[in-house]
Order: C-alpha cells, then structure tokens, then sequence
C-alpha cells in the first residue's frame, strides 16, 4: 500500500526528497495544481509575501548551500535575497526559491518516481480488516477512493 502525501509544498519537497528509496514507488502526492510548489507560490502571491522568513540555507534538498550557489550563479542580485542582518545568512525572495525548487526537481529521478494526482483529497478513513490490519482510504473529489498505509498533510 502507498504513501499519500497531501499538498505538494515544501513540506512534501522535504517529505520526498529524504524518504527512503524503496518507498518512492509507492508515494502518491494528492495537490488541486498537479505540480510542485504551484498552490504554495500562488499562496505566496495571494497572500502578498516577497521574501521568505527562513533563510537560504533552509531549503528541502540534501544540499543546505544549494540556493545560496543557485542565487550567486544568477549573479547574486538583490532581488533575490535580502541580508536581514550582517549576523544572518540571507532570506530568499520567493520567486528565486521556486525557481531553485523547480530545477532541482527538474534534474532529480527522485521526484520523477513519485505519482502525482492533480486533484484534492475531501476524505480520509480509517479501515480495519478482518485480521486486524488497518488502511487509510483517501477520497478524492473527482470520486476516486484509494487506500493508504500512510497518509502525510503536508499542504
């Protein structure tokens, strides 16, 4: 039985980017846009926010400087960190976190491994069989049940 993970923000980036190589397979992302990071960036443009409150080096991949060389690659322009004090490693715009998100999951099989579901999950249920063995069952608005061993909120 599957991994369901809900949302795939940057909790979900993390989720999969450090789950273990025999469960990627069974992981299914469940997320209304069907792609990574999209309902989390529109969330950031909604909501007004330009920079994020954690900084570069707090990103969801294996690599803490990953978005600090990113950022420098593109010439270190300020408009895609800001330094909130000299003490600080910079905060990163958001739009220069996507960007950096979006090509790691580009060059990564990882993420290519995990199933996505462009749709949004309305139920969830817990299921115990008849030997004593138990299951999640996922309920999605397009009608489509499926079950789960485990499932993750991760929006």
């Amino acid at each position: 039985m599957p991994l369901h993970i809900i949302g795939s923000g940057r909790a979900a980036l993390t989720l999969v980017s450090h789950l273990p190589e025999h469960m990627l397979n069974r992981a299914v992302v469940v997320d209304p846009s069907g792609n990574w990071l999209e309902t989390w960036a529109l969330r950031c443009l909604r909501q007004g926010v330009t920079y994020l409150r954690t900084p570069v080096t707090q990103v969801p991949f294996q690599s803490c400087t990953g978005l600090q060389d990113f950022i420098a690659k593109r010439g270190d322009r300020e408009v895609d960190a800001v330094q909130s004090s000299a003490r600080y490693v910079p905060l990163p715009s958001c739009r220069a976190f996507a960007e950096y998100c979006n090509a790691q999951v580009e060059l990564s099989q990882r993420f290519r491994r995990v199933r996505m579901i462009e749709d949004t999950v309305v139920d969830l249920e817990h299921i115990i069989g008849g030997s004593g063995s138990s299951a999640i069952r996922v309920t999605l608005s397009s009608g489509q049940s499926m079950e789960a061993a485990q499932v993750v909120h991760a929006a």
